[in-house]
């Protein structure tokens, strides 16, 4: 058998649809959780590439700068490295490279293109494409190389090697640490330091494939510099105090997750912060005294940390730096309400020449007291899939006990995915699906037991939505469905509380989902569960899948922002009905102590944005007529509505629901 195929989940987020090739059969537990990974393989930049002593971004036309060679025995026709901008092909085909200059040409070995001709048992492939002539070398003492990559791993093998005299060839094996099926993201930067070529003058250089019906791999923007001595690099940074690490001697840092990268966080559940950063020495020398700094751009102004105690980096090693246990001033009083922002840099003792990567990409959160969420301004399509049942699932963890008023989802109209062969479909919501919401106390990524019961807050009796006409937006917007809970729902701290929506698959009508990019490790898991009547298609229990996380939330109808109503001359109170059906009716009373002028009314978005404005001009001391509220065409969602006389203004929150 050539290869088999199985679908996982559909499409979820931007990785499109995993259609895998296996060497191994279907009922085999390998087949149980086997998604794409991207590749760990050593990625470094520094200056020195941007004055490199060779370089090729594969437009010239082979024989000039590259050739290729077929080592096998009975080399098949065209069974060969190519260059050119033509993608690859065959049945399992994967994407052309997204490199700087694809547009310019790359190099291609098309392991399953090759082999659309072939039959079982399938012949070695063994080719390379390697420099024409030797690159110069005596120029530098030490040598680091770089490209970029797409390449994706069946049961073949990928090779850079080198040759002083284009006879004998010094092979270095990469993405060793990718298994069958896993791939590299598209386009990665991949550079390594060769120390066997120091001291020579000069080598030929090149890649080299070696399998069997495998899928492609796709080479571009080839460049060779020197090594600084001096330079470090931060590979990643994570925050929070419940960052999680593999139990092992030396644990894969990469394995972190940011427990409030990109959320909303419940004003009242902050806690403590821990900073971590991994750094790699990309130099030929040791690095002394690296710290890390971290400046925390809060709503009350800057915090800057610095680690106590600096550590040093031998030469081509990592090294973690810490900073534990952060209270900053802002959390006080249950936390300032806004945005937060995080900047990480990373110093070392020596004159480091290149600054450049010394700083990550910065990460933010928010605080507000409404909700918590995941959600932040990362909206993707969840696709639909080909399970009985699916429950989308988001976890969230309180630090104080809250009362839960509303659970809430987000929808969008309709998505488009690309499959492994490169078929794109488009899905759409489909008004009349019924769903089921529910709040499961307990983490399902646990072992149930005194301490994890998973206990389903309103048991059998889900609170059942069904998806009307007016809740689909169009033009791929998210469109938010607000479900007051039967009653409120007091949670306790450091207890993990799952928000559910189960949507139920008949045939093609289903409802699109909100997804956003997976960043936490409580709050953003994918959960799904098997169908039992056919535990051979689909995996059993509880399942993290992909790299994306539902759009739901967990929040309260309370005030946001009213100030002590007793200290001020008037009081404003909490419309009525909450929530307030969509161009249905509202009513809310007021009542001033003493006669006041210039009263305004306002309402505005969760943005801030004021939507709705009246003069309720000048007013004698005493309660107040109702300000009553209809038609006013507001689209589901939390809303602010304010009084304001003179310079007080008093805030409280509306909810509208379709």
């Amino acid at each position: 058998m050539k290869k088999q195929f199985y679908l996982l989940l559909a499409a979820i987020g931007f990785s499109g649809t995993t259609i895998a090739q296996q060497a191994v059969p279907v009922d085999s537990p390998a087949m149980k959780n086997n998604f794409n990974r991207s590749s760990k393989t050593v990625k470094l930049n520094h200056k020195d590439f941007e004055n490199p002593i060779f370089e090729s971004d594969f437009s010239e036309e082979l024989g000039t700068v590259w050739a290729v060679n077929n080592e096998n025995a009975e080399p098949a026709e065209n069974d060969n490295w190519v260059v050119g901008t033509d993608v690859p092909s065959g049945p399992f085909a994967i994407a052309g490279i997204n490199s700087t200059t694809a547009e310019n040409g790359f190099a291609m070995f098309d392991s399953d293109g090759y082999c659309v001709n072939y039959e079982f048992p399938y012949p070695a492939q063994n080719a390379s494409i390697q420099t024409v002539n030797p690159v110069p070398l005596s120029t530098v003492e030490d040598v680091s190389v770089q490209f970029e990559t797409n390449y994706r791993n069946f049961q073949g093998q990928a090779f850079f090697e080198f040759s002083t005299d284009g006879n004998v060839w010094t092979s270095t094996e990469l993405f060793t640490d990718l298994d069958g099926n896993d791939a590299t993201d598209n386009g990665e930067l991949i550079t390594f330091f060769v120390p066997e070529l120091s001291g020579v003058d000069e080598a030929f250089m090149r890649f080299r494939y070696q399998g069997a019906c495998d899928y492609a791999w796709m080479v571009d923007d080839f460049k060779v510099a020197a090594t600084p001595e001096f330079d470090i690099r931060m590979t990643g940074a994570w925050y929070d105090s419940h960052i999680l690490i593999q139990e092992e001697e030396e644990p894969d840092y990469s394995e972190y997750y940011d427990n409030l990268e990109y959320s909303e966080y419940l004003q009242g559940s902050v806690r403590p912060l821990t900073f971590v950063a991994e750094v790699e020495n990309l130099g030929t020398e040791t690095l002394t005294g690296v710290t890390l700094q971290v400046t925390v751009n809060t709503p009350n102004g800057e915090e800057t940390f610095t680690s106590e105690d600096p550590i040093s980096v031998e030469s081509f090693d990592f090294g973690v730096v810490e900073i534990t246990d952060v209270v900053l001033e802002a959390f006080a009083d249950g936390g300032a309400i806004g945005d937060y922002t995080v900047d990480f840099s990373v110093f070392v003792s020596e004159d480091e020449g290149d600054l450049s990567n010394n700083t990550v990409p910065s990460k933010s959160f928010q605080v507000n007291d409404i909700y918590m969420a995941n959600d932040r301004d990362l909206l993707v399509g969840a696709a639909p899939n080909f399970y009985d049942d699916v429950i989308w699932g988001n976890q969230f963890l309180y630090k104080e006990a809250t009362t839960i008023e509303y659970i809430a989802f987000a929808m969008i109209d309709e998505a488009t995915f690309e499959s492994a062969e490169g078929v794109t479909t488009t899905y759409s919501t489909i008004p009349g699906e019924l769903l089921y919401l529910n709040i499961r106390q307990g983490s399902v990524l646990e072992e149930i037991g005194p301490d994890n019961e998973m206990e389903l807050l309103f048991g059998d009796d889900e609170i059942e939505y069904v998806i009307e006409e007016d809740d689909i937006t169009t033009g791929g917007t998210m469109n938010w469905i607000i479900i007051p809970l039967p009653e409120p729902l007091m949670v306790d701290p450091d207890v993990v509380y799952q928000a559910e929506v189960t949507l139920p698959i008949v045939g093609e009508d289903f409802c699109l989902i909100a997804q956003v990019n997976q960043q936490e490790a409580l709050a953003g898991t994918i959960l799904i569960v098997a169908d039992p009547e056919d535990p051979e298609v689909s995996p059993q229990g509880w399942n993290t899948l992909g790299e994306d996380a539902p759009a739901l939330r967990l929040g309260r109808f309370g005030p946001a922002s009213a100030q002590n109503q007793a200290s001020l001359n008037f009081s404003l109170g909490q419309n009525y009905p909450n929530p307030v059906v969509a161009n249905g009716s509202t009513r809310i009373g007021w009542e001033l102590q003493v006669p006041a002028d210039n009263i305004t009314f306002t309402i505005s978005d969760n943005t801030g944005k004021t939507i709705y404005q009246k003069d309720l001009g000048d007013r004698p001391a005493g309660i107040q007529e109702d300000i009553i509220l209809d038609d006013l065409n507001l689209a589901a969602g939390v809303y602010q509505y304010g009084l304001k006389v003179g310079n007080d203004r008093i805030v409280r929150k509306m909810v509208i629901t379709k």
